[in-house]
């Protein structure tokens, strides 16, 4: 059953909505590509989508562990390759609290890098993932 629709809008921009809640989000090729570039590009969401998951199983792992609070923050970049075109690199440099201990840093690195994202996508693709405890 789907749980989302999504809709070519014209100008090279789409809205996809869930069915469940009407929640929406937009995509546009970017400006260089013919697009607005008023929104995230489909790229932009695609890397965005395996920060979102590493941080929200690093958020249940931090919390099984007696974090009510994670803090973290990410950010995300992505390279791309041709022929095909392709996104050939996601780095995401994770920004978190320096008060963590050793193991509680193993258990959320290790939750981030086995994601359900992470371990759907092609083994081809160079998942970059990079920890820095500085907040």
């Amino acid at each position: 059953m789907p749980t989302i629709r999504v809709e070519h809008l014209g100008a090279l921009r789409n809205r996809a909505t869930r069915y469940d809640n009407q929640s929406s989000v937009a995509s546009d090729a970017p400006a260089g590509s013919g697009g607005k570039g008023e929104h995230f590009s489909p790229l932009d969401h695609f890397a965005a989508a395996l920060a979102f998951c590493c941080l929200t199983q690093m958020a249940k792992k931090a919390a099984a562990q007696g974090i009510d609070n994670l803090a973290v923050s990410a950010d995300v970049g992505k390279n791309m390759a041709n022929d095909p075109l392709r996104v050939s690199e996601i780095i995401i440099d994770f920004h978190l609290s320096r008060t963590l201990d050793t193991d509680t840093r193993r258990i959320i690195e290790t939750a981030a890098r086995h994601c359900p994202v992470a371990n759907s996508l092609s083994a081809e693709l160079i998942q970059t993932m990079r920890f820095h405890y500085d907040i």
